[in-house]
């Protein structure tokens, strides 16, 4: 794997990035990226800028899906690899949506300057029923061999971890709420830097909108972020 290199080089310059870089196939079984793109994990960070209701993602989202610094986790956003996703309408006039996809890509999101290529595995599902105005759905993700540097030493870890996440719209009220939780293995490096103590940081959204006039939103957000010791303190 090697895409995503925003380094420096000797002239100063960045060497250059991309957003997204896919090849698409779309059929009947669903729809087949190839490439470079965001995987399903952070129901924020999934949203588009135009979607978010806040000015800008929340410390909980970028700590996870920001790329790893020795703070940050970086196991969420960009990764090269294969991404499929597919929905199936539900009902008579399609009042119903199951969304469900999953990803096989480089373990260590955008980065190809640590030799490391091994795999990285993401799974999604959700439900979005319109009569209800709810949305509820859940993404996991499994790095086995290695799938951050945020540890001391930068050295690689094992990672696992779940994202539950609804969406609930009601006359002008909208609630949209997520949670994100993830075990992080010590690797023999980590060990002996951090006595031998596995991580498991996990974090909260929860966001209130009320539509006050077809031009003007209330909007309050409230995040909870325990590393547990793994990165930023």
């Amino acid at each position: 794997w090697n895409f995503g290199d925003n380094s420096q080089g000797t002239s100063g310059v960045r060497a250059g990035a991309a957003d997204k870089a896919v090849f698409t196939y779309e059929g009947t079984i669903g729809k087949f990226d190839i490439g470079y793109q965001k995987v399903q994990f952070g129901q924020e960070e999934n949203t588009s800028s135009f979607g978010l209701y806040t000015v800008e993602r929340s410390m909980v989202t970028r700590y996870w899906a920001e790329s790893h610094n020795g703070r940050r986790v970086g196991f969420g956003a960009r990764h090269v690899g294969l991404h499929y996703s597919n929905k199936i309408v539900v009902g008579e006039g399609g009042p119903g949506t199951i969304a469900y996809g999953a990803a096989i890509v480089d373990a260590v999101q955008g980065y190809n300057t640590v030799g490391v290529n091994d795999y990285g595995y993401y799974a999604n599902a959700s439900f979005d029923w319109k009569p209800l105005g709810l949305t509820v759905g859940i993404n996991y993700g499994l790095a086995p061999q290695g799938g951050t540097l945020t540890s001391v030493g930068g050295s690689l870890d094992k990672v696992e971890g779940l994202n539950p996440y609804f969406k609930y719209v009601t006359g002008d009220l909208t609630i949209v709420g997520e949670y994100i939780t993830t075990a992080i293995d010590a690797s023999s490096t980590t060990a002996t830097t951090e006595g031998f103590l596995d991580r498991d940081p996990s974090g909260y959204n929860l966001t209130l909108v009320y539509k006050l006039s077809e031009n003007l939103e209330a909007v309050a957000r409230y995040s909870s972020l325990d590393t547990d010791g793994r990165g930023q303190r």
